[in-house]
């Protein structure tokens, strides 16, 4: 299986996204048809911005790493 390298710039074209995401380019495709994730037209083109992904992500429900720790800490106190 091929690595996809992970772009740092600001700006994200479809392909970019769907790296950082670790999904494909045509699941990115039907999440904006869907407004679910935040995005950007310029002329034609879709883009992303990077940190408003991040934020994004940051907002979605489930485990943050510092709760993690904390869940895993205090299990292993209990054994």
């Amino acid at each position: 299986m091929t690595e996809r390298k992970i772009p740092d710039t600001e700006v994200l074209s479809i392909a970019q996204c769907a790296a950082l995401l670790g999904t494909t380019e045509k699941a990115i495709r039907r999440r904006v048809d869907r407004r679910h994730l935040p995005f950007r037209r310029l002329g034609r083109r879709i883009i992303f911005l990077r940190s408003e992904l991040l934020a994004y992500l940051d907002r979605l429900p489930g485990c943050r790493p510092s709760e993690l720790l904390l869940d895993s800490s205090a299990s292993l106190r209990v054994r």
